[in-house]
């Protein structure tokens, strides 16, 4: 789920490229090594951060990845280091069209799956 807009943030997210971690690896170690995690108020760990964030809200991440996020999400949010995905608030209970295309595809497939399973059960 996309996080709601926040006015005191200056800024979009940057666009994660899901196909490679490269950006994300590196990010982590420039958050690790400017010890953002006690103070992100750096402009590297803000960047670093930036980018881990994208990565967090628009890819698939590994459980210690998202874990990692979470060690620093409080320090740089706090320090003003988050971003937005969106220019203003939105609706979270508007799907956009590729959200509907894919609830609307795979629906019926999750639905045929359970069903499968309770029969089974």
């Amino acid at each position: 789920m996309e996080q709601q807009f926040n006015p005191d943030y200056a800024g979009l997210c940057p666009t994660a490229n899901c196909g490679t971690t490269t950006p994300l690896i590196e990010a982590f170690a420039t958050l690790q090594s400017g010890n953002c995690t006690a103070n992100c108020s750096a402009t590297a760990c803000g960047t670093a951060y930036k980018t881990v964030r994208g990565y967090h809200d628009q890819c698939e991440m590994s459980n210690s990845d998202a874990e990692k996020f979470h060690t620093y999400e409080d320090t740089c949010e706090d320090a003003s280091q988050g971003c937005n995905f969106k220019d203003s608030k939105f609706d979270p209970n508007v799907c956009t069209s590729d959200a509907t295309l894919a609830t609307a595809t795979l629906f019926p497939l999750v639905l045929a799956m359970f069903a499968t399973w309770v029969a089974a059960a």
